[in-house]
C-alpha cells in the first residue's frame, strides 16, 4: 500500500533519463559521477535538470517536463516521470540558448531520504539543494594533516559517538524496513584540488 501521508514523504527519488539514446536514472548518474542541478519551478510547475560530468567534460540540460510538487511527490507518480536531455556537448564551456533564468538551477542531491514535514513552499522539492558554501577546499598534502588533527579532537569519544550512531540505525532499520533514511546533516566537506600537471 502506497502512502499518501505527507509525514512518508521521500525526496531525491529516482527520476528516469533518457541521455544520448540511453536510458538511466536521477541516483544511478550521481553514483556513476555526474553532478546534477536542478530548477524546480514552483509557480509554473516544471522541472528543468542539467548534468555535468567533471571526469569526461560532459555537459547536458534537459527539455522543461511539467511536474506538480503539490500532488505528484508520492513514489507511484515519480516514478512515471522521464526527463529526456536535449542538449549534450562535450566542451563544457558550450552554451545553449535558453529562456529560463540559469540562477535558478541549484545542484541538487539525488539520494533518496525520508523528508522534513513541510514548512515552506520550498519543503516540496523534489530534490534537495546542496548548499556547498561551507566546502573547505585544500591543498591535497594538507588533507592528512587536517583528518589527523579531526580524529585527535574527537578520539576521547569515538567508541561513545559510533555506539550511538549503530543503535539508532537499528531503530530506524527495525521501524522503516530498511527503506529511505532520514537525512544526513552534513556540517563541511573538505575537497583537495588536483593541481594541473
Amino acid at each position: 500500500m502506497i502512502s499518501t501521508s505527507l509525514s512518508d514523504r521521500i525526496r531525491n527519488l529516482p527520476v528516469r533519463v533518457v541521455m544520448a539514446g540511453f536510458e538511466s536514472d536521477t541516483w544511478s548518474l550521481q553514483n556513476a559521477g555526474w553532478e546534477i542541478s536542478a530548477s524546480q519551478d514552483f509557480r509554473g510547475m516544471s522541472l528543468h535538470l542539467a548534468f555535468r560530468h567533471p571526469v569526461w567534460k560532459v555537459v547536458g540540460w534537459s527539455s522543461p517536463v511539467r511536474y506538480d510538487f503539490f500532488m505528484e511527490w508520492r513514489p507511484d507518480r515519480v516514478r512515471d516521470l522521464t526527463v529526456e536531455v536535449k542538449y549534450l556537448s562535450q566542451q563544457e564551456n558550450y552554451f545553449v540558448h535558453m529562456r529560463e533564468d540559469l540562477s535558478m538551477f541549484k545542484p541538487v542531491d539525488c539520494v533518496p531520504e525520508m523528508a522534513p514535514a513541510p514548512k515552506s513552499m520550498s519543503d516540496f522539492a523534489l530534490f534537495k539543494t546542496v548548499d556547498h558554501s561551507k566546502d573547505l577546499v585544500v591543498d591535497p598534502e594538507d588533507v592528512n594533516a587536517l583528518m589527523d588533527q579531526i580524529l585527535k579532537l574527537q578520539s576521547p569519544r569515538q567508541a561513545e559517538i559510533r555506539a550511538r550512531e549503530r543503535m539508532a540505525k537499528s531503530r530506524e532499520e527495525l521501524f522503516r524496513g530498511g527503506e529511505a533514511k532520514p537525512a544526513d546533516i552534513i556540517h563541511c566537506q573538505v575537497i583537495s584540488m588536483r593541481k594541473a600537471s
